[in-house]
Order: structure tokens, then C-alpha cells, then sequence
């Protein structure tokens, strides 16, 4: 029995189609540099309160499929991962996570934070602790071309801004 959506692959240049499944939707999908990774927000329960978003990767040379968990265990809360980029070096994921644990998107009781994620050692890191990243919409953080910083969209009252955040990765 399959849970979750329908996710396909289509290799342009052969015409092969290749089912995915990733126990459940796929939402958001981007390669990374190299061409090896292809990373999805993956969503198990689509409904609300249980609804979750993890980081789910394909690995094209392998075709192995792993999931990560970018929020800490035991967080209380529903878990979800907004949006993600790709680092320069193809093994860095910048990822925005929410713990939601309330329905009113500024409560102060939901968290919006950025997680460095290392698809090879499977570690997430929280970029800067305590700090709130909300966001409303997808593409709003890109690493510089030596991945050495970020840039994140950092609203702060009731303001858009941009913020330039140095980053070192292991």
C-alpha cells in the first residue's frame, strides 16, 4: 500500500520516467550544483494539526532516499521545513524550519529559525540561536559564490530587510 502523492522523474535527454516514492507529497524540489542531489520538502500528513514538512534526499548516483529532520528531536510542536538552498560545495543545505504551536502565523510561541544541514554527516546545526527568521514566501535566502555567507530575508517591525550572515561550514 502507498501513502502520499505521485512524484516523477523525467530524464529529458532519454525519455525514462522513473516513479519516486517518498511516503508522501512532494512539494518543493531543487538540484543541487553538481547534479548528484535532488532535495524535496517532503510533507507525510497534509493536514493540520498534524501536519509535517522534512527535508528528503535523492541521491542520483545511488538512488538512495534519506530523510532528515533539521528541528531538534522532542521539540514540541508541529515541525515544518518552509524552504531550503543549496550551498556551493553540493553538501550544505540552508534550511528555514517552524515549530508551529499556535495557528496565529507571529505568535511568539512558534519558532522560525534557519538550520545548516550536511547531507553527508546528516547534522543540523542551528545558524543563529534564538533569533526568529520569519518569512511568507519561498526564495528568500542565497548563499555568496565562495559559500563563506548568506543572505536571508530578516524582517524585524513589521520591516523587510536582508541580512548578511558569515557562515562556516565543516
Amino acid at each position: 500500500m502507498r501513502s502520499g502523492g505521485y512524484t516523477f522523474i523525467l530524464n529529458a535527454d532519454t525519455g525514462r520516467v522513473c516513479e519516486l516514492n517518498l511516503g508522501g507529497w512532494a512539494g518543493l524540489a531543487r538540484w543541487s550544483s553538481d547534479g548528484r542531489y535532488l532535495v524535496f520538502i517532503r510533507s507525510v500528513n497534509y493536514a493540520a494539526p498534524t501536519y509535517s514538512a522534512d527535508l528528503t534526499v535523492l541521491d542520483a548516483a545511488t538512488g538512495n532516499i534519506q530523510v532528515f529532520s533539521v528541528m531538534p528531536r522532542g521539540t514540541e510542536g508541529l515541525q515544518v521545513v518552509d524552504d531550503f538552498t543549496w550551498a556551493p560545495d553540493n553538501r550544505h543545505i540552508l534550511a528555514h524550519g517552524s515549530i508551529i504551536r499556535s495557528t496565529t502565523p507571529l505568535d511568539p510561541s512558534n519558532l522560525y529559525e534557519l538550520y545548516l544541514v550536511d547531507i553527508v554527516s546528516g547534522q543540523s546545526d542551528n545558524v543563529i540561536p534564538g533569533y526568529q527568521f520569519y518569512t511568507n514566501s519561498h526564495r528568500k535566502m542565497a548563499w555568496s559564490t565562495d559559500g563563506s555567507k548568506l543572505l536571508v530575508s530578516c524582517p524585524a517591525d513589521g520591516v523587510d530587510r536582508l541580512c548578511i550572515i558569515p557562515v562556516a561550514v565543516k
